[in-house]
């Protein structure tokens, strides 16, 4: 499958999200804050909302529950609406294990108000960062000419002035991708560098599922995005993305 970022939350602000319920120390903005270590907690079981006002009619196309949320094998029901109360279903699914992001798309749909419905019976519903978006894909093949993976370990290596040599290990090592494109187009350029600009120049994280299918917390490495044109409006650029165990 084609890479697809997602570099706009619309819980995000100005948006305004209210919930059912929150917790005592689990406000709602942990639904969108960008600390994927960090979750917004309901304050009882059963079928319980959280409701979006993006303020415009705002158009999404999946919905990403992050990983260490407490829905699995249970009902998620995306609505949406003109008006507030007024939403038609979108979408249903069940969620995911807890130990990967559980990632949903759907068909495109522009409302303004929109409410993620959660049915916990048992159970307050808890989730580290939920966001609705639009994706983002990359350019296909030819344009998108393979992809660069690694991991970044962390590691700090230290020596004494004697010659002893211990290290730190400061956490698990981090899924790291780079992906060349080739002879984009100057409509397929705007489309990037939009992503980059909605992503503050990546100061924040976002979702990226790459060509396996895998949905990763990430922040664009280079925060500098260069690009150059050989042809006549055609660029060439170089994009580098690093997983995110935390708050970027």
């Amino acid at each position: 499958m084609i890479p697809i970022l997602y570099p706009v939350n619309v819980l995000a602000p100005p948006s305004v999200v209210t919930t059912t319920g929150a917790a005592a120390g689990f406000p709602n903005r942990r639904l969108y804050d960008g600390d994927i270590g960090l979750l917004w907690r309901d304050s009882a079981a059963g079928t319980r909302d959280i409701t979006v006002d993006g303020g415009f009619a705002r158009t999404i196309d999946t919905v990403i529950l992050g990983a260490g949320h407490t829905l699995a094998g249970l009902t998620v029901t995306v609505l949406s609406g003109a008006t507030v109360g007024g939403g038609t279903s979108r979408t249903s699914f069940t969620a995911g294990g807890p130990g990967v992001p559980h990632r949903h798309p759907f068909g495109p749909v522009t409302d303004r108000w929109w409410v993620v419905r959660c049915t916990s019976p048992s159970l307050a519903p808890a989730i580290p960062e939920l966001v609705l978006s639009l994706g983002t894909p990359f350019p296909s093949s030819p344009v998108l000419r393979g992809h660069e993976v690694g991991q970044r370990s962390q590691v700090i290596d230290l020596e004494s002035y004697g010659g002893y040599e211990w290290n730190l290990v400061r956490g698990p090592v981090r899924w790291t991708a780079s992906y060349p494109l080739v002879q984009m187009t100057a409509a397929e350029r705007d489309t990037l560098l939009a992503a980059h600009r909605a992503l503050d120049g990546g100061a924040r994280a976002c979702y990226l599922t790459d060509g396996e299918g895998v949905t990763r917390w990430v922040t664009w490495a280079d925060r500098h995005v260069r690009l150059t044109s050989a042809t006549p409006a055609r660029y060439d650029g170089l994009l580098q993305f690093r997983e995110v165990l935390g708050a970027p």
